[in-house]
């Protein structure tokens, strides 16, 4: 049963989504189940799950590999995303190229760098530092 948490948790992060995204569907339904949410820029497409338990975090898994999505796993708290975290270290199913887990309270911020890094990979990527040596001449 969804509690209330649940839901709203959801619908921000819906808000959120629609914001940053080409597009975004809640409660989508793929073949191993349902998303909390499934986002899309460009040709990348992003599973988010709202978790407040460690044990379907296998599921959410399956689901983002299933269409080929990234996963962003959103707790409501740090200490249960700790746990998330430890849990799918242990996970032992096809994952899907990019799982994020975070901290509700960073939600947003993961939401609109995943976006950003979507519409602009070069200019998202963080680039080296400038470095304080000149190039060796070859002229002796």
């Amino acid at each position: 049963m969804e509690s209330a948490l649940h839901r709203s948790m959801i619908h921000s992060l819906k808000t959120l989504a629609e914001q940053c995204f080409d597009w975004c569907l809640a409660e989508a339904e793929l073949d191993p189940g349902v998303v909390d949410l499934i986002a899309g820029v460009d040709n990348h497409r992003l599973v988010i799950e709202v978790e407040r338990r460690t044990d379907r975090i296998g599921n959410d898994l399956a689901k983002a590999a299933s269409i080929g999505a990234d996963l962003l796993i959103v707790c409501p708290d740090p200490g249960l995303a700790e746990r998330v975290k430890a849990r799918l270290r242990l996970a032992r199913v096809t994952s899907p190229r990019v799982v994020v887990v975070t901290a509700y309270g960073q939600a947003a911020q993961r939401l609109t760098e995943y976006a950003a890094h979507c519409r602009h990979p070069v200019l998202a990527r963080p680039q080296p530092a400038p470095t304080s040596q000149e190039p060796r001449s070859n002229t002796r």
